[in-house]
């Protein structure tokens, strides 16, 4: 790993707000969330960071594993690409275990020997959280790995959050960190993701909002345009039955409590309805109506950000 000269034709320097983060970060011992927006460098600053660790870790004498985790294949595909620009060829873990997993153990029985003093590798959530990637890296010791979790607020589910490699130095990035599209604001106990996240990470070490994104000239001025969708009959009579279950769920839990079957199938509701509203038919007419709007030479320039699952079409 090594910090390059230039970076995308111009040469490399971090951000004001890239350094602060960075500096918070080392002085709250290596771990916390850095809460910057979208935009605004989170990937390179965390990459510097990395970076940064392991020439000081080499001048000690200490080798460093990188794992960096993200929630979809895309997402990994990018870091890989910016981690080479920092001299860095990672593992990429995913897809087949078949394609990856013999690498990573050569890798690995090499870095325990002392063959070599680095190992970079990105892994997606689904791949983190199988009982297989956790075995093939339980070799490597605690002290030497530096951990980055993008989008760490996906990081709050109990079944993430037990997935996480006991790594001394882990940094969490994300614009929201305690807030996703997928959360459901009825819930009756909002602060579980919270409490994981913060357990893990330690607690938000620097914020950079939008606002200050704009205002600093780091991201452009834009306008935002609601455009409403409304739901088909069948899907309203869904959401309906959805939304009444968990009333009655709710109305439990601020008389009586609610048992662990009840939370369990709370979530579930929850997560049902989120992924109604998500994937709501209506959302491909009125997209297909908004790109008919834009004239044919702006529609290159065109980006569009979708939320999970697929429509079977």
């Amino acid at each position: 790993p090594r910090i390059p000269d230039m970076l995308n034709g111009a040469p490399f320097d971090l951000l004001d707000h890239q350094k602060r983060a960075i500096r918070a970060w080392n002085a709250n011992e290596f771990k916390g969330i850095l809460e910057l927006a979208t935009g605004s460098g989170k990937t390179i600053t965390s990459i510097y960071a990395a970076t940064k660790v392991y020439q000081a870790r080499k001048k000690m004498g200490a080798p460093t594993i990188l794992m960096v985790s993200v929630p979809y294949v895309e997402l990994a595909k990018q870091w890989v690409m910016n981690l080479e620009v920092f001299g860095m060829e990672p593992i990429e873990c995913w897809d087949s275990r078949h394609r990856w997993t013999n690498k990573l153990e050569q890798n690995i029985l090499a870095f325990n020997l002392g063959a070599i003093d680095f190992i970079g590798m990105v892994v997606v959530n689904k791949t983190l959280s199988s009982d297989h990637f956790s075995t093939v890296i339980s070799p490597l010791s605690p002290s030497n790995i530096v951990f980055i979790g993008d989008e760490c607020h996906r990081h709050g589910s109990e079944k993430m959050s037990k997935a996480l490699p006991n790594a001394f130095y882990r940094m969490g990035l994300s614009a929201t960190p305690f807030n996703s599209d997928e959360d459901d604001y009825d819930s009756p106990f909002p602060d579980e993701a919270r409490f994981r996240l913060t357990s893990y990470y330690n607690r938000v070490v620097d914020t950079y909002t939008l606002g200050d994104a704009i205002n600093d000239g780091v991201l452009c001025e834009y306008d935002y345009h609601i455009v409403p969708v409304f739901l088909t009959e069948q899907e309203q009579e869904i959401f309906e039955k959805i939304s009444l279950d968990i009333a009655r769920l709710l109305a439990a839990s601020r008389s009586t409590g609610l048992t662990d079957q009840q939370r369990s199938l709370f979530k579930m509701l929850a997560g049902r309805r989120s992924r109604l509203l998500g994937g709501a038919e209506n959302k491909l007419v009125a997209l297909s109506q908004t790109i008919l709007g834009i004239e044919a030479e702006n529609q290159s320039h065109s980006l569009f950000y979708c939320g999970e699952g697929y429509i079977d079409k």
